[in-house]
């Protein structure tokens, strides 16, 4: 249970990380950042300057909502405090006889901020529900901004495919993706390609 209980505040940790690759990628196209570099923090910095929150207003709300929430700040010290320093304390206490069980997240600080303690299933539940409702929230705001067209230069969103399957020859079978373009000459030597469904 321990040890179950800290994997999953470091994978909910690193989903914001990945919510901020898709919003790199998907909003920023030709002037993302390098996908080595892009985590939470970073993406906070850059919508935050003038230019990308002039872009994108909602993306910037979205990040400093999350950024400033209880929740979020809980996961990402509990996440730092376990990986960096010390442990957080887990009570784990089942009674043989009665039944009776106690599993508390007990509180802990960091940077003199004391974080909330309470009944493990209680606290995973709301981080869950939290951290779905971020990414739901995230998709809203990428449908709303993609429309915008900004930074796509040399970008499509619609690829064709073409499959041929032989019956009596499977070493046959082959996948073919391409663009429809008028002129091909006007294609750029690079392309990029943000697949999109509603």
């Amino acid at each position: 249970i321990d040890k179950l209980t800290k994997d999953f505040f470091q994978y909910v940790r690193n989903s914001f990380d990945s919510m901020s690759q898709i919003l790199n990628s998907a909003l920023l196209a030709n002037r993302c950042k390098s996908r080595t570099s892009v985590d939470f923090p970073c993406m906070l910095r850059t919508f935050n300057q003038q230019m990308y929150s002039q872009s994108f207003p909602d993306a910037q709300i979205w990040l400093n909502t999350v950024a400033s929430s209880s929740l979020f700040k809980y996961i990402d010290d509990f996440n730092n405090r376990t990986k960096h320093t010390f442990d957080v304390n887990l009570k784990l206490e089942m009674s043989l006889f009665d039944g009776n069980s106690n599993t508390d997240i007990d509180k802990f600080y960091k940077k003199d901020r004391q974080q909330m303690e309470g009944d493990i299933l209680t606290i995973i539940n709301d981080v869950y529900s939290f951290t779905n409702q971020c990414f739901e929230d995230l998709l809203n705001v990428i449908a709303n901004n993609i429309p915008k067209k900004l930074y796509v230069t040399d970008r499509f969103h619609h690829l064709f495919c073409y499959q041929q399957k032989s019956k009596d020859n499977p070493n046959a079978d082959f996948s073919v993706f391409f663009l429809k373009e008028d002129d091909i000459s006007s294609l750029p030597n690079e392309i990029r390609v943000l697949l999109l469904s509603k």
